[in-house]
Parts: structure tokens; C-alpha cells; sequence
């Protein structure tokens, strides 16, 4: 591993970066609103520093830098990409998993995965979510998650379904399927989004406990938004403790829409409540 070599392939891959507008604009006879620039953030350098780490040879090292350039190239082309920027690796590469890229066979399969999502028009990050430290994801399983969307009317919630399984890679369809029939039967689609960020990460919540805690809401007469919003990433509550949140918060006239834009968790919250309420 060369110290040299891996400095000039970073300052010959920001560089790139940095002149893509400039050169694509030239190409296309475009004005540059129409070719967006890609904003390099300061994670990217911290980034690179771990890429740099990777046990691979100078010429493997260099196909890497390849393919980071291919994929933030070619993501920004996308039309559903607004704000394109090196968050668009770093998500799917982030943590540990930056040594995935070595995975990557080829350029083909970044091209292929972009010209997908195009002629799908489908969000970049909401599949930038789903395989958040996960790297590009298996364009086979891709194609068979958008079809089954498709086929079930439910592409409007993808967004949604990409933050509940965010880090986790693509849901079992079929769980998927009980999951969102479930919701229907309870006339609860419209909440998937408030689920979605209960879930953030989580990935489908059990149905039995989900059913519980609808019931435990529609008793005490509580909105469900106001659970989901409290519980922000952090998965359906214990419910008694749920419970004495509710107690503790009527019987001291207090907002709960106000506790729970806290988002602070329902054992968090009951803790306030007790003492920052007196």
C-alpha cells in the first residue's frame, strides 16, 4: 500500500468532483442549473481516510476511487437526487462497512443500479436508506421489491417503508404484505409514516404488539400520533408505562401533543413529566 498513490487518487477524486459541473455543463451544451454539483462534506475526507485502510493492492485501491466517483456521478444524474452530495456514499458505506466497496465487481453494476432507479423514478435516498452501512444493493432483490410495490399500490410509501427498514436492507415481502393488510383492516395506512418513524430502523414491528398498543390508544383516547412521534426510532412502548405517562399528564392538564414533539421516549418523557411538572 502506497501512502503516494493513495493521496493522489483522493486529490484526483475531489478534483473530479469538483470540476463535474463545469465539464458536464461544456459536454451538454446545459446551463448549470441543470447540472446539479455535488456537495462535498467534511465526513467524506474521514471517508476516505478509512477507504484508504483497506487491504487491497494499488491498482485495486485505485478501481475503489472508481467506483466512488461512478456512484456519486451517476447519482447526482438522477432527477429524484435533489440535493446530491457525498452523503450518497458515505450513507450506504458509512461505519465499518466501507471495506464493501472491495466488493464491487464492476463498474457495470453502479450504472445498472442508477439506470434502474431512473427509469423507475425512484428516490436515491430512499434506497440510500434501506441499505444505510449496507453498500449498493443486490439489483435482482431491488427490481422484485419495486414490482411487489407496484403490484400492492404502494410505491407512494416507499419513503416510508425505507426508514423502517433503514440499515436493514429490503423486508420479507411477505411480512411486508400482513404488515400493510393489517393496516388497512385497522384503517391505519395513513399513519405509516407516523409507524415508519416509531420504527425508524426497527424494521416491521410485530403485529401482536402493534395491535396491542392501537387498542391501548383508542381506549384511553389518546392520539395515536402522539405515541409514534414520542417514540421517534425507538419502537412501540411498554404500555405501562405508557400508562403512567397518560395518568401523570391528565392529571396535571399538561399538552401531550407538546410532550410528545419532545420526542424524547415514553420513559423519558414520564421522567419530565414527574419533575419538570411540579
Amino acid at each position: 500500500m502506497s501512502k503516494t498513490n493513495n493521496i493522489f487518487l483522493r486529490e484526483n477524486l475531489i478534483r473530479s468532483l469538483e470540476r463535474r459541473q463545469s465539464l458536464l455543463t461544456t459536454i451538454r451544451g446545459e446551463t448549470k442549473q441543470k447540472v446539479e454539483k455535488i456537495i462535498i462534506k467534511e465526513s467524506f475526507y474521514k471517508f476516505l481516510d478509512k477507504v484508504d485502510k483497506i487491504k487491497v493492492s494499488d491498482e485495486e485501491r485505485s478501481k475503489i476511487y472508481d467506483f466512488i466517483f461512478c456512484l456519486l456521478n451517476r447519482s447526482a444524474d438522477l432527477k429524484t437526487n435533489k440535493k446530491p452530495s457525498s452523503a450518497n456514499i458515505t450513507s450506504m458505506y458509512g461505519g465499518t462497512s466501507y471495506s464493501r466497496l472491495s466488493k464491487i465487481k464492476s463498474k457495470k453494476e453502479i450504472i445498472d443500479l442508477m439506470k434502474f432507479l431512473h427509469k423507475e423514478d425512484i428516490p436515491f435516498s430512499s434506497i440510500s436508506g434501506i441499505q444505510n452501512k449496507k453498500g449498493i444493493p443486490n439489483l435482482d432483490e431491488l427490481k422484485k421489491f419495486i414490482e411487489f410495490l407496484k403490484n400492492e399500490k404502494l410505491l407512494e410509501y416507499l419513503s416510508s417503508i425505507s426508514s423502517m427498514q433503514s440499515g436493514k436492507g429490503f423486508p420479507n415481502l411477505d411480512e411486508l404484505k400482513m404488515f400493510i393488510e393489517f393496516l388497512k383492516k385497522e384503517k391505519l395506512l395513513e399513519y405509516l409514516s407516523s409507524i415508519s418513524g416509531m420504527q425508524n430502523g426497527k424494521g416491521i414491528p410485530h403485529l401482536d404488539r402493534l395491535e396491542e398498543l392501537i387498542n391501548f390508544a383508542r381506549n384511553n383516547q389518546i392520539p395515536f400520533s402522539f405515541v409514534s412521534s414520542m417514540q421517534n426510532g425507538k419502537g412501540i412502548p411498554d404500555l405501562k408505562i405508557l400508562g403512567k405517562l397518560i395518568a401523570e399528564a391528565r392529571k396535571k392538564e399538561l399538552n401531550l401533543k407538546e410532550l410528545s414533539g419532545k420526542q424524547l421516549g415514553i420513559e423519558a418523557t414520564l421522567k419530565l413529566v414527574k419533575t419538570a411538572y411540579e
